[in-house]
């Protein structure tokens, strides 16, 4: 199945990264729900809080990157980060090195989700997905980034 977003096509792109790591699993096996969107197209954001909670997720949005930073920052750390690229004020890519630059932030899975993502324009991230996107994709990439990334991050 793929999401078609305000006019986009509906064929897949085929050009995906879900990156090459898989979280592990670990002995707690504790499932993480939140992911942080970081998008400045309204309809696209709306439609990917929706879809994703409807699938039982937490989605906290996020209009750039430098709002996407400051809800990173907050209490209920996201297990994933789904990050555009071409925002105002800060973009995706700006936000992404700030990321990789915090300790307490990089252990955050974070994939770019544009339609100009490429292996070349998105080095340092967890992987990425092109617009528009696949849902089943999506859903895989979830799946494998969600569970443990909370056990892993706060329990010593």
């Amino acid at each position: 199945m793929v999401l078609s977003l305000i006019g986009w096509p509906t064929s897949l792109s085929g050009d995906t990264n879900l990156g090459k790591d898989i979280c592990p699993m670990n002995a707690h096996n504790i499932s993480c729900k939140t992911i942080l969107v970081v998008e400045d197209d309204q309809g696209i954001r709306d439609t990917m809080r929706d879809v994703l909670e409807s699938e039982g997720y937490r989605v906290v949005t996020a209009v750039n990157g430098e709002d996407g930073l400051e809800k990173l920052r907050e209490a209920t750390k996201p297990c994933l980060v789904l990050l555009d690229m071409m925002m105002p004020v800060m973009n995706g890519r700006e936000m992404l090195n700030i990321v990789l630059a915090d300790d307490l932030l990089a252990s955050t899975p974070v994939f770019f989700v544009s339609a100009i993502a490429s292996a070349e324009n998105t080095e340092g991230a967890a992987g990425y997905l092109k617009k528009p996107i696949d849902l089943d994709i999506l859903f895989k990439l979830i799946n494998q980034h969600t569970v443990s990334y909370l056990a892993s991050s706060s329990i010593p």
